[in-house]
């Protein structure tokens, strides 16, 4: 353990983390560490190293008489390694490495110190469990809350800008201490990947990056969403009846089939234009948009509001597009069909 730190175990810092995967400083974080030691025939530590308050200075029977650097404190270090040596068999490094390098069949030694070297990586939980079976948050929070100081503290030392999370326990701890914005399911089917941000990096460039790189599931964006969102934009603009609530709903199914079209993506409670949408793009939507809806001074904030940009008011068209420019006929197909 370092000296004067909450947390017990040192992270595994790539030595290429600052230049960060795929252009971002991404922490990993897994559930905790298994005391294998107790599984192999009864461990006489196990009391000590099985929870946060007693770990700190047990001496682990594994590790007798070896080299110093085997410690209990540098287990983050000593099985990221192990794994990139092929001296232990670690099937959650093994598939998610498989998945973040896009590969099918076995990975070289080069390969998996490759995209190690890239990432930070810790263990959630500052102590071992006895065996594989990782408790779920809403029935075990102190258990999980006893330890997020130690997690907050590798977050301020680290500063990662993507944090990736295999638990689902750990995923809803985050969750519910606020310091991340959670951004979704990563589609993997061996391990929950869960991907968090930290919040003020949020950035629609970053998050296009995130979206598309790890196949972002995001179930809660459905039309339901998509209705309050633009329900809540129109709401100090324009009292809403009956009329104007059906119209809005139109509005709506328009901007969700535009996500459908690659002109914007839902993220978190707004919407980002994609990053081939320019200006005059934006300046047409809101056009067409003041043809159909009754709101003259309402429009342009409201969409400020659903696109979290300020200045969509202020955007001019383009004298002349390209005749056969895609997202201008993607566009005003969507908003002529639906309103």
């Amino acid at each position: 353990m370092a000296e004067g730190k909450e947390y017990f175990y040192r992270p595994w810092v790539g030595g290429g983390y600052a230049e960060g995967c795929k252009g971002l400083r991404t922490l990993v974080v897994g559930a905790h560490h298994v005391c294998y030691a107790n599984r192999v025939g009864g461990c006489p530590v196990c009391e000590g190293c099985t929870n946060s308050a007693g770990i700190r200075g047990v001496e682990c029977p594994l590790y007798e008489g070896r080299d110093p650097y085997y410690r209990l404190e540098n287990s983050n270090e000593i099985e990221i390694q192990s794994y990139i040596d092929n001296d232990a068999g670690y099937p959650a490094y093994s598939a998610f490495t498989h998945y973040m390098l896009g590969k099918r069949d076995g990975l070289s030694a080069e390969q998996r110190e490759g995209f190690w070297n890239q990432v930070a990586f810790t263990n959630y939980l500052q102590h071992f469990l006895p065996d594989d079976i990782t408790p779920d948050y809403k029935g075990h929070k102190a258990l999980y809350d006893y330890d997020y100081e130690s997690f907050r503290e590798v977050l301020d030392e680290l500063k990662p800008e993507f944090v990736i999370v295999w638990s689902k326990a750990v995923k809803e701890c985050i969750q519910a201490h606020g310091d991340l914005r959670y951004v979704g399911l990563a589609d993997m089917q061996s391990l929950s990947v869960h991907l968090f941000v930290r919040k003020g990096e949020a950035r629609p460039k970053c998050m296009r990056k995130i979206r598309y790189d790890y196949s972002l599931a995001t179930p809660r964006h459905n039309s339901g969403w998509y209705r309050k969102l633009v329900r809540e934009a129109f709401q100090p603009w324009v009292r809403i009846d009956e009329k104007m609530r059906l119209l809005l709903n139109h509005l709506a199914d328009a901007l969700m089939e535009l996500t459908k079209e690659g002109v914007a993506f839902a993220f978190e409670e707004l919407m980002c234009f994609e990053e081939d949408v320019t200006t005059s793009h934006k300046a047409m939507l809101r056009d067409l948009l003041g043809r159909h809806i009754p709101i003259p001074q309402g429009i342009a904030p409201a969409l400020a509001h659903i696109f979290n940009d300020r200045n969509i008011g202020k955007y001019t068209i383009a004298k002349q597009s390209p005749k056969s420019d895609p997202i201008t006929a993607k566009i005003k197909a969507v908003i002529e069909s639906n309103l």
